[in-house]
C-alpha cells in the first residue's frame, strides 16, 4: 500500500498513470494498481476527490485470482471509498488474464459501493481504457502516456525528491548493498562490546578510575550523538557512508533498548507515534520515555550548536528515507532487524508502502519473532492506512513487557 503525502493535483486518468511510478517509487510491471478515492466533491468547479490509498498487487495467477479479489473487496468494505481507479500494468498488450483480473478488481470495488472511475491497461508507454465486467468489449484505443514535462503534478513530486526506480527489485537492492568490509568490522566490534557486561545500557558496579569512568560516559553518550548525525537532513549533512565502525555499533546497540527505539519512532514516524509517555503503561515507563527523549533532543541541539546554529533545522522526512535505507544496508543483516523495522515504520507512516514491505520482509526473514516487524507486517498485509495509535495499543499488539524488543 502506498500513498503520497501532501496535495498533488492530478487531472484525469492519463496524468494519474504518468505520476504513479513517482508515488510508488518504481515502475510497476505485471501489476494491478488500485487507487481508492474519497467522495467526489465540487466547490463550483470540476469534481475532485482525495486519494485514500494506493495498493499494488502482482497480477495474480489464475488459481488464486478470486482470493486476491476478495482481499480487495474486504479493503473496500472497510474503507468505503467514494470512487476507485484500477490499472493493469502488462508487458504485452494482449494479456487476456490481466484484463480479466482488472475487471474482477473493478467489480469488487463496485460491489462495495465505489464508483469505478477508471479501468485501464498500461503497456510500453501507452494506455487504454477497458470496459467493465460483462460489457461489450470494443477494440481498445491506445494513447501515449503524457510526458512528465506536461504533467504539473509530476513536477511537484520531482521537487519533493521522488525519482522512480526501474522496478520493485531495484528498490530492494538498495537495502541489500554489499558492504563486506564494513559488515566484518561491525561484527568484530559488536563481539567485543557484547563481551563487556558494562555495555552502553549496563550497570557500573564497584569503584572505577577516573579515566575508566570517562571512557564509559563517552561510550554511553555515543549513541545519542550518532543518531543526531543520522537524523540530519540538511544539505551539509554527512553521508551515512561516512559513519565509522563505532558509530554503526552504537546504532545497533541503542536499538536493543525499546524505550530509545520508540523515542526515535516519535521523530521518524510522527503520524504514528507521538507523546509516548502519555500512554505508557506505568509512571516508570513514562519517566524512561521522557529521559530518553530529552537526552536525544539535547544531543541533536548540541550537534547543531557545534555548527554555529541557534537551533537544529527540522527533519525532512522525505530526505531521511534514503539515509535510513543506507544505514540498513551498512548494518550486518543479523543485527539489522531493529533498524529495518524502524525504516519500515517510517516508510509506512509517510505512505511508502513498497519500501515498508521490503524492509519488514527482510527483518522477519532474520527474526520472525521481532514484534515491531510483526505488527507492521500485519498492518501492511491488511492494507491498513497509517493512523496514530497509542503506546498502550502497541504494547498489547507486541504482547511483551515495556523493555522487550
Amino acid at each position: 500500500m502506498s500513498a503520497s503525502e501532501g496535495v498533488i493535483r492530478v487531472r484525469g486518468a492519463a496524468e494519474q498513470i504518468a505520476v504513479l511510478p513517482h508515488q510508488l517509487g518504481y515502475q510497476p510491471r505485471q501489476s494491478l494498481v488500485v487507487t481508492l478515492l474519497g467522495e467526489p466533491r465540487s466547490d463550483g468547479g470540476p469534481l475532485t476527490a482525495a486519494v485514500l490509498m494506493t495498493m499494488r498487487f502482482d497480477i495474480p495467477e489464475p488459481n488464486v485470482v478470486n482470493r486476491v479479489v476478495e482481499e480487495v473487496r474486504a479493503v473496500c468494505a472497510r474503507e468505503q471509498p467514494g470512487a476507485a481507479q484500477i490499472f493493469a500494468y502488462t508487458d504485452e498488450r494482449e494479456d487476456a488474464h490481466a484484463v480479466r483480473s482488472l475487471r474482477l478488481f473493478g467489480q469488487a470495488c463496485a460491489d462495495e459501493g465505489a464508483a469505478v472511475d477508471t479501468l485501464a491497461q498500461v503497456s510500453d508507454g501507452f494506455w487504454c481504457r477497458r470496459t467493465h465486467l460483462g460489457e461489450h468489449d470494443c477494440p481498445p484505443t491506445w494513447a501515449r502516456i503524457p510526458a512528465l514535462a506536461d504533467v504539473p503534478a509530476a513536477a511537484d513530486l520531482v521537487f519533493r525528491g521522488a525519482s522512480p526506480l526501474g522496478d520493485r527489485a531495484e528498490l530492494g537492492r538498495a537495502l541489500d548493498a554489499d558492504c563486506p568490509l564494513t559488515h566484518q568490522a561491525v561484527r568484530q566490534a559488536l563481539r567485543l562490546h557484547d563481551e563487556d557486561p558494562e555495555g552502553p545500557f549496563g550497570d557500573v558496579d564497584g569503584p572505577r578510575r577516573e579515566g575508566d569512568l570517562q571512557a564509559w560516559e563517552d561510550r554511553e553518550l555515543r549513541h545519542y550523538r550518532t543518531w543526531a548525525l543520522v537524523l540530519r537532513t540538511d544539505p551539509d549533512a554527512p553521508a551515512i557512508e561516512q559513519l565509522g565502525t563505532e558509530d554503526l555499533v552504537a546504532t545497533v546497540r541503542s536499538l536493543r533498548y525499546r524505550v530509545f527505539r520508540d523515542c526515535l519512532l516519535e521523530l521518524i514516524a510522527p503520524s504514528q507515534f507521538s507523546d509516548l509517555d502519555s500512554s505508557a503503561p506505568n509512571r516508570v515507563q513514562a519517566a524512561l520515555v521522557r529521559v530518553e527523549r530529552r537526552c536525544l533532543a539535547e544531543a541533536v541541539e548540541e550537534e547543531a550548536r557545534g555548527r554555529g546554529l541557534a537551533a537544529p533545522p527540522p527533519i525532512d522526512l522525505d530526505l531521511l528515507t534514503p539515509r535510513l535505507t543506507t544505514l540498513c544496508a551498512r548494518t550486518p543483516r543479523e543485527h539489522a532487524v531493529p533498524v529495518l523495522s524502524l525504516l519500515g515504520m517510517h516508510a509506512w507512516s509517510k505512505g511508502a508502502g513498497t519500501l515498508a514491505n521490503l524492509a519488514v520482509e527482510r527483518a522477519l526473514a532474520v527474526d520472525p519473532d521481532y514484534r515491531l516487524a510483526q505488527l507492521l507486517d500485519l498492518a501492511l498485509t491488511a492494507a491498513l492506512r497509517p493512523r496514530r495509535f497509542t503506546r498502550e495499543a502497541a504494547d498489547r499488539c507486541e504482547g511483551r513487557g515495556p523493555d522487550a524488543a
